[in-house]
């Protein structure tokens, strides 16, 4: 509400203020159901000794999250000078998952056997990315060659903000993952050569590539180690 304190009448207008309602207003953060006159400065409005206007304000909600600023200048003009600041601060997070903004990516070189780490990042509809705590994603893991499939759910890091996907596949070969949220697929589908492990000198990957296994005439000594056979043994 604009008030005149004088003792003389004011006029008044808002310096770069956009019209509610009109094409600009789709774009500003801050829109007024008046600015002072049909031709702002050049016409501003009157306003009498001891009376009150009020102004309506309306925030608008831009598609990019993160935190927005505006200001607008309020000038009355009497027997003396004046002008006020109207400051905003907007906080807009991101809205609902979307499956389809979503995307996903493989982070480390899958082996036989051992985890292998895919990142799911969520975004919503405007393509902003959600890094809260809250969502739940589903991933099946089908091996290509015999179409078996194993079912891996989401985490969440605290510390780096970040949702994952702790795959392991049983055996080495081509492998496909395909993560879901409620039902609706996030892209793309992540395509993976799972490898065989690595093993030590004496040693060789068994028929799943998950394990090694000593190579003919070793054997695995108390400490871990494949050694040489003794003859006879």
């Amino acid at each position: 509400t604009i008030y005149n304190v004088d003792t003389m009448p004011i006029r008044w207008w808002i310096n770069n203020c956009t019209v509610t309602g009109t094409t600009a207003a789709a774009n500003a953060l801050m829109t007024y159901d008046t600015c002072g006159g049909p031709a702002y400065n050049a016409n501003p409005a009157w306003l009498d000794v001891g009376k009150s206007t009020p102004v309506f304000i309306q925030f608008n909600s831009p598609t990019s999250s993160g935190t927005h600023y505006a200001t607008n200048t309020v000038v009355g003009l009497s027997s003396s000078d004046s002008s006020w600041r109207i400051e905003a601060t907007v906080q807009v997070l991101p809205g609902p998952v979307d499956a389809g903004n979503s995307v996903v990516s493989l982070e480390s070189t899958p082996v036989a056997g051992v985890d292998a780490r895919i990142l799911v990042i969520p975004k919503d509809a405007y393509a902003n990315v959600i890094d809260s705590f809250g969502l739940s994603f589903t991933a099946t893991m089908e091996q290509t060659a015999t179409n078996d499939a194993l079912e891996f759910l989401s985490s969440y890091d605290f510390d780096a903000l970040e949702y994952h996907v702790i795959v392991n596949a049983p055996t080495f070969g081509p492998y496909q993952v395909i993560v879901q949220i409620a039902g609706e697929t996030v892209s793309p589908t992540v395509y993976m050569n799972v490898l065989p492990v690595t093993c030590a000198i004496n040693s060789e990957p068994n028929a799943y590539g998950n394990a090694c296994i000593c190579t003919p005439g070793h054997a695995r000594s108390p400490l871990g180690v494949c050694e040489r056979c003794n003859p006879g043994e």
